[in-house]
Order: structure tokens, then C-alpha cells, then sequence
């Protein structure tokens, strides 16, 4: 019986140990995780959206801000406080938007809030591991969601992606548009660095 015992015990312990140490693995691969992405994210955007671009609406709207045709302008620079970008963007010619975007810890995501020219004002967040944002940015796609209140307190709700084509072009993409059960039409726009 004391055989059984001792063994039983052995039994016990080992896989309270195997139990633990697995527990204490997730958790440390969540916690370096969690630090690690938030520097994954600033660094994506300084080294791949900063600077200046075009842009063009090529799927939205028959009228207003976002419709098909529009062009427009859209610049991305590091903060004086280096831990976040500050964003600003034209279209035909007339100011549109201001915003910053930066590393939401609590959410673990890459949040942006803009300021629109209509009074408006868009909240957008990408979430992605860090695998995906180091090396050639070059087909990757970074997905997120998105919230359009309008001046008027209307509320569009999307889905979005930014897919990078190459070091000077990327897609915008907001699908599944809705302001309430009303549904919109898909936003495509397309940005190339300039020269």
C-alpha cells in the first residue's frame, strides 16, 4: 500500500508541476506578448506610414467626401513626444482630417482618432501580432474596426483593412459600412508615397 501511495504522490506532483509550469509558459509568452507588440506597432507605423501621400477614392459614394473620383493628400509624421504619429489629410484640395494614432495598452491595439473637416469625427483601431509587423511590410494586411460619427451624431460602424502593395502603395479598405440596419456601400482608397 505504501508503494501505491508513494507513487500516487509522485504522480500528483508531477503533474501539478507539469500544470503549473504550463500555466506559468502561457503566461509568460502573454505577458513578453503584450509588452513586445506595443513597440512592434509604433515602429510599423514610423517606418512604413510616415511621410507624405495621395490618395484616391476608387470604391465609396456616388457624392460627398468619400465618393468615387476624390483625391486628396494625407501626411503621417512621429509626435514630438515620439510615442505616437500625427496624421492630417486634404481632399479636393480642402482640409479633411487631424489625428494621432498610437499603442492602446489596455486593448493591445493600434488606436487612431480623427478630427473630420465636417465636424465629424472617425475612431479606428488595428490589432495585429508582432510577427506581423516586422520585415518586408510588403502583403500584409493590418485589420481593424472603425466608427464614423457624424456632425449630426449619426454612426457608421466598419470593418477595415490597410493592405500594403509595396513600400509606396497601400489600400484603405472599409467594409461591412452600416449606420444602424442601413447599409453602406464599401470604401476603397488607394495611397502612394510621393516622390
Amino acid at each position: 500500500m505504501e508503494e501505491i501511495d508513494h507513487a500516487l504522490t509522485v504522480l500528483l506532483t508531477t503533474v501539478a508541476g507539469m500544470i503549473l509550469a504550463a500555466g506559468t509558459a502561457g503566461a509568460e509568452e502573454k505577458r513578453v506578448a503584450t509588452e513586445n507588440v506595443g513597440g512592434h506597432y509604433l515602429e510599423f507605423w514610423k517606418s512604413y506610414f510616415q511621410g507624405q501621400w495621395t490618395a484616391r477614392v476608387v470604391g465609396g459614394e456616388d457624392s460627398g467626401r468619400i465618393a468615387v473620383g476624390n483625391e486628396g493628400t494625407w501626411s503621417c509624421q512621429l509626435a514630438p513626444t515620439e510615442n505616437s504619429v500625427l496624421m492630417s489629410g486634404t481632399i479636393n484640395g480642402k482640409p479633411d482630417s487631424n489625428g494621432i494614432g498610437g499603442v492602446d495598452a489596455s486593448a493591445n491595439v493600434w488606436r487612431e482618432v480623427f478630427f473630420m473637416g465636417d465636424g465629424g469625427h472617425l475612431t479606428q483601431f488595428y490589432r495585429a501580432k508582432p510577427a506581423d509587423l516586422l520585415g518586408d511590410p510588403a502583403g500584409k494586411v493590418i485589420r481593424g474596426k472603425a466608427k464614423y460619427i457624424h456632425a449630426d451624431g449619426g454612426i457608421d460602424d466598419s470593418d477595415i483593412a490597410v493592405s500594403i502593395v509595396d513600400r509606396d502603395i497601400y489600400e484603405y479598405a472599409a467594409t461591412n459600412r452600416h449606420n444602424g440596419e442601413e447599409k453602406l456601400p464599401d470604401l476603397r482608397a488607394v495611397y502612394k508615397r510621393k516622390k
